[in-house]
């Protein structure tokens, strides 16, 4: 994973920042640089120093980049110059550095770095992140040299396909381009509170403009635009088209094993999709010349690969998948692996010993209210929540679907396209699912199309936003009678629900030093959202006369139960069963207690 440990600024080989005032003989003029441009930086930043930056001019260590040229450390609290950084470059180091040391005092760039550790091995990410701050940085170094260097904005003007150091021109050129399309939108303003919501790939790096959420494809490194981007412009055939497909990521992951490596892309459309897989052939004809090609049914290219096996490139739909398989030339489990559902173990309670499709499906059929939780951006869970709907419609059709993804007061529009009466395009349309939800569509719509296809109802079980953005401002007590009304009856005290989330959610936002009342808002909030969709679950199947709902919604208000099961059972009267969709060597207890009545392990 990219370290954030020192944030540091390198020559680029643009125009180099040469002070134009050298100091008197005997005084370091860096140091006495710094209050005159902690001043100009703040007045260009829009951000006070908190407190004073301590600067301290080093020797260069043996073996050291010498185009690093300094570099500002967050965990000691210090901006390092090194010794032989002179006249040319000098000032434009200190102001990088500098405004690192002022987003550390705002934005905690220590904290930051660990929430991305903490996470997983996501490069991806850390690099988006990266390029936010270095990008900050380099830009408001620009707009302070502006008017007695204005070629200091030529740094923001490299082309990624001719940079000699691709990582560099895109963290200090592209993060700079980035952060400059969202101070356009709001000043700087809008970059401060892009702190808070960081950038979580490099597309967005890449396609400031882009409105298309990322996809996880599960278990594996993101290599994500970037690595997409970096393969093509290896290639002499794909250079001139690197950045352009880079653009239409939109998920990848690359699995690395002993007997074989795989590497999954999602994009934007299927021509896209199209586009990168024919680039990867040229990539990989001109990367390994000594391989032999041959045909192989189903695969966009395949080639015999001498002492090894073989390796080849599949495209189905929007996804392409590259694979080198180490022991075998047998294509078919490549080609298939797009299309088929991925493969799972299904577990009962905290039990590690699988039971059979038929007892999994056994005990679906016992509930009313099959609630499924997910993460909201996986394709691999999304694909597994469409097989369990598959297998109980096949056993018993009077099965409905509810989806946190959509509202309660859209449920005309959701009803109208399960009975086919307006198209796709238009229900998105009329719930708001972009504005309201904003996760990947291409997640939703297979569990969408199946349901018009086989005229399943679907209901909106989410409470309106704008109620808990009102819950979260104001507080229950203060909403009106019509606002309390549409909530419904609400517990804010069920015991294990509220031992669990009143203090979890202030610092699941950052918020480690939240009010009690602040809390107690948040709290009331997440209390509603599961209360509301219980309560929408249990009328919905009612009122339509179902068998069992699937209710899907994310992991926090499925598993341990006592969010929506146990309340949509207390509602309804009826029995919930809870599932949870996890990748392989996730817990399946906690604390000596099953996260879930029933999981499908994705292995």
């Amino acid at each position: 994973m990219m370290s954030l440990a020192a944030l540091a600024f390198v020559a680029l080989g643009f125009q180099t920042f040469a002070s134009q005032n050298p100091a008197p003989t005997g005084e370091d003029p860096a140091l006495k640089e710094v209050r005159e441009l902690q001043a100009r930086i703040e007045k260009v930043r829009g951000l006070k120093f908190k407190e004073p930056v301590r600067v301290e001019r080093v020797s260069r260590p043996g073996g050291e980049d010498p185009g690093k040229q300094g570099y500002y450390d967050p965990a000691a609290k210090r901006l390092v110059l090194f010794s032989d950084v002179k006249g040319s470059y000098q000032k434009g180091v200190l102001i990088h550095e500098l405004v690192h040391a002022l987003q550390d005092q705002h934005f905690n760039l220590q904290k930051l770095g660990a929430k991305l550790h903490q996470a997983d091995e996501n490069n991806d990410e850390a690099l988006a992140l990266s390029a936010l701050i270095e990008g900050d940085a380099s830009l408001a170094m620009v707009e302070v040299l502006q008017d007695e260097q204005p070629a200091a904005g030529k740094m923001l003007e490299g082309k990624l396909e001719t940079a000699r150091n691709l990582r560099n021109a895109f963290l200090y050129g592209q993060g700079g381009r980035f952060v400059q399309s969202l101070k356009a939108k709001g000043g700087w303003k809008s970059v401060d509170m892009t702190y808070f919501n960081p950038p979580t790939s490099t597309r967005a790096i890449l396609d400031p403009g882009t409105r298309k959420a990322s996809i996880n494809l599960g278990a594996g490194k993101v290599k994500g635009a970037y690595g997409l981007m970096e393969t093509l412009l290896a290639c002499p055939q794909t250079r001139e088209k690197a950045v352009a497909l880079a653009k239409a990521w939109r998920g990848d992951r690359l699995e690395e094993k002993s007997c074989c490596t795989a590497w999954t892309l999602m994009l934007d459309t299927p021509e896209a999709a199209a586009e990168v897989a024919t680039a990867l052939e040229q990539s990989w004809s001109h990367r390994h010349p000594d391989w032999k090609k041959a045909t192989a049914k189903g695969l966009v290219a395949f080639w015999e690969v001498p002492g090894k096996g073989g390796a080849g490139i599949a495209r189905h739909g929007q996804t392409v998948l590259a694979f080198e398989d180490f022991k075998s030339t047998d294509t078919v489990p490549w080609a298939s692996r797009l299309q088929l559902p991925p493969k799972m173990k299904l577990v009962a309670g905290a039990k590690t010993d699988p039971i059979t499709t038929g007892a999994f499906l056994d005990a679906l059929l016992a509930a009313d209210f099959v609630c499924v939780g997910e993460r909201h951006d996986s394709l691999p869970e999304h694909r597994a929540q469409l097989w369990l709907l598959q297998l109980l419609h096949a056993a018993d059709p009077k099965t409905g679907l509810g989806m946190e993804a959509f509202h309660r007061p859209f449920q005309k529009p959701l009803d109208d396209h399960s009975e086919s009466l307006i198209d796709e395009p238009a229900m998105l349309a009329q719930t708001e699912y972009a504005s309201r939800w904003g996760y990947a569509w291409e997640l939703d719509g297979p569990l969408m199309r199946f349901c018009r296809q086989n005229r399943l109802p679907v209901a909106g079980l989410n409470i309106p936003r704008e109620l808990t953005r009102r819950l979260s401002a104001e507080g229950f007590d203060k909403l009106s009678a019509k606002e309390k009304e549409d909530l419904g009856p609400m517990d804010f005290q069920v015991p294990e629900h509220r031992a669990h989330w009143l203090e979890r959610l202030a610092a699941m936002h950052g918020n480690g030093t939240a009010s009690q009342d602040r809390k107690e808002k948040s709290y009331q909030v997440m209390a509603a959202w599961d209360h509301g969709m219980a309560a929408s679950a249990a009328q919905f199947k009612k009122e339509r006369g179902l068998n069992r709902l699937v209710v899907i919604a994310g992991s926090g208000h499925v598993e341990r139960r006592f969010g929506i099961p146990n309340r949509v059972e207390k509602l309804s009267g009826g029995k919930a069963v809870a599932v949870r969709v996890i990748q392989a060597g996730e817990p399946l207890e906690e604390k000596g207690q099953p996260l879930a009545d029933l999981t499908i392990i994705l292995e």
